[in-house]
């Protein structure tokens, strides 16, 4: 599987403590098919204080990127969460 693999958490637009330590994006490979995973937290879902330890992009902006990202891992399917 490809992206950041320090940790199972993945979003495209939330960063938790540190961005080095957060998946963007994963691929998962399953009988030679790839599996592109992501998720966003929607504006409407955002607290309403967050803190230095947590971050939360545009949800818009940050999908794009990812998708980017994931189409450039040439997957066969791709799911948002």
């Amino acid at each position: 599987s490809e992206g950041n693999q320090k940790t199972a958490f993945t979003s495209a637009n939330v960063i938790i403590v540190d961005p080095s330590l957060m998946n963007q994006w994963k691929v998962i490979e399953i009988n030679g098919r790839k599996i592109g995973v992501t998720s966003v937290l929607g504006n409407s879902k955002k607290p309403e204080s967050t803190s230095d330890e947590i971050m939360i992009d545009d949800p818009v902006t940050s999908l794009q990127k990812a998708m980017e990202q994931l189409k450039q891992q040439q997957c066969n399917y791709y799911v948002l969460i």
